[in-house]
């Protein structure tokens, strides 16, 4: 019998070190964020535009593949893409108590979260259910943002942590 766990899935490796650095970079080069849109910077280089772009390819594989693993039928024929959004998390700064990706009404359409590690971060888990995730810079996550996945993104302790996420939606 499939546990709840069974849905959330971790990809180790699955964007270079080199392109998480070079994200946290240009992160870091905007004054004063905490957030960044970086779909709405695409056009500001042209790295950014390549990463961004695969991105984009990388989330319409692994969606293939999570579809095939929980049976297609379950899923909208046709979807959109929320924008890609990077965020800091400071050391021992708290980013939320246990919380789900779906708060609103406007999030509502959400139902395919795809987050991504920038940086390796000793302190920092996310905590799901039974489940504590190490982060590691490259690392993805793939798990539905409803109600049945509280998590809680612990604080780092030493260097800030980078999170890069966005939303599979329905169109």
């Amino acid at each position: 019998m499939a546990s709840l766990c069974d849905f959330i899935h971790i990809y180790e490796n699955n964007i270079s070190k080199e392109v998480c650095e070079f994200l946290i970079s240009f992160f870091e080069s905007i004054p004063n964020a905490n957030t960044l849109n970086l779909t709405d910077h695409r056009e500001s280089s042209s790295e950014i535009s390549a990463i961004h772009n695969e991105l984009v390819k990388m989330v319409i594989h692994i969606r293939d593949e999570y579809y095939q693993f929980c049976d297609d039928r379950v899923f909208p024929e046709t979807n959109a893409f929320e924008k890609f959004i990077i965020t800091k998390i400071n050391p021992e700064e708290e980013y939320e108590k246990a919380y789900v990706d779906i708060k609103t009404y406007d999030d509502a359409r959400r139902f395919l979260c795809f987050k991504w590690y920038l940086n390796d971060n000793v302190a920092g888990q996310s905590r799901f259910l039974d489940l504590n995730i190490q982060p590691e810079a490259g690392k993805l996550i793939v798990y539905p943002p409803f109600w049945l996945f509280p998590h809680k993104e612990e604080g780092p302790i030493e260097t800030s942590k980078y999170i890069l996420t966005t939303y599979l939606h329905y169109k």
